[in-house]
């Protein structure tokens, strides 16, 4: 099969990145056909870019993007069906999860309209957890069976990483983009609980919207057991989750929280390491309490705090759920296997 890849995506995006692998390793050939153009310039250059391959695949790919109308210009430069990586809805991003739109606006109605007709033109959605299906569905009133789950997962190659040193402090790692769904200030005040606990410490990765507010916390609470740092390039943060005891997920309360698994619960799977995150309908699509990760109620630090203490007292648990979870990974979350379901699917 010959798949074209379409749109302005960023292909080194996690995404983007691990499709694009996944579809590679299963002998799919891929063209890809890419802009990074800006405004009107975009649609001129994929214009250019497709009429010399349009005869040459089997089905059109919009990759994962900031915006949905990507779609519409594929439907309009291709006969072949097109397959719309939707990924999440930015619809919902910026209305109820950062809430940086009213639901009133004309705005937000610009994000809803994009949204729906982008769904009405696609063959086929592709969305990482069966709870984004469901949402997708509902808010935008489109049939399930043309969605289909295509997991995340991570495309990390932890055979050809270090161990992890011995070291006296029992680290926990959290990187992300500081967002209402990350819950950053529950782990700042779990670090709170646990000040006084001296082996433990934690170590923050990452900048983005509530990242302000969640300094100020740590400095008004006065905290020394955490250590922050800004965004850093993506096998920068493999070898920190190298080096680390506990990986975290996320602890927010915001609607999407309870649809996502992240990037980073599948790169923590990937090493080994066992994981915390918030018990939600989406996590349990794919995971298991106890048995290759621990779950926390969302936005309880006192309860997430229990949890560290409980990692951090049995090495047992630890080593129990960090097989566990990369067992999840080599069966079901690397890039090999979701390119292998992906082309099953296409």
């Amino acid at each position: 099969m010959t798949i074209c890849y379409f749109g302005d995506y960023d292909s080194e995006y996690s995404r983007n990145r691990i499709l694009l692998r996944g579809l590679k390793e299963n002998g799919v050939i891929v063209l890809e056909c890419r802009s990074q153009k800006q405004g009107l310039k975009k649609y001129w250059d994929l214009y250019k870019k497709h009429r010399g391959i349009k005869n040459k695949y089997d089905v059109l790919i919009v990759g994962q993007s900031f915006h949905s109308r990507l779609v519409w210009l594929a439907k309009i430069l291709s006969s072949k069906k097109i397959v719309w990586d939707a990924y999440y809805s930015f619809y919902d991003k910026y209305v109820f999860d950062s809430r940086l739109i009213s639901p009133a606006s004309l705005r937000a109605r610009y994000y809803w309209w994009t949204e729906k007709i982008a769904c009405v033109l696609a063959d086929l959605i592709l969305l990482d957890t069966d709870e984004h299906i469901k949402y997708f569905s509902n808010e935008f009133r489109v049939t399930r069976e043309k969605f289909r789950r295509v997991l995340v997962g991570s495309d990390i190659d932890f055979k050809a990483l270090p161990e992890k040193n011995s070291e006296a402090t029992f680290s926990v790692f959290f990187y992300g983009m500081y967002t209402p769904l990350q819950g950053a200030r529950y782990i700042i005040k779990a670090a709170k609980i646990l000040e006084n606990e001296r082996n433990i410490k934690f170590i923050m990765v990452g900048s983005g919207q509530t990242y302000a507010d969640d300094r100020k916390l740590a400095d008004e609470l006065g905290l020394e057991n955490i250590s922050f740092f800004s965004r850093r390039p993506f096998m920068e943060l493999v070898m920190a989750m190298v080096q680390a005891d506990v990986c975290l997920g996320v602890f927010g309360n915001t609607p999407k929280t309870k649809r996502v698994i992240p990037n980073k619960v599948y790169d923590a799977a990937a090493l080994g390491k066992p994981i915390i995150s918030s018990d939600t309908p989406a996590i349990k699509e794919i995971f298991v309490n106890f048995k290759n990760i621990l779950l926390c109620r969302p936005a309880d630090p006192a309860d997430l705090a229990d949890k560290i203490r409980e990692l951090e007292a049995n090495d047992a648990l630890r080593s129990r759920l960090g097989s566990g979870a990369q067992e999840i990974f080599r069966e079901s979350s690397n890039s090999k296997v979701i390119g292998r379901q992906l082309l099953e699917t296409l």
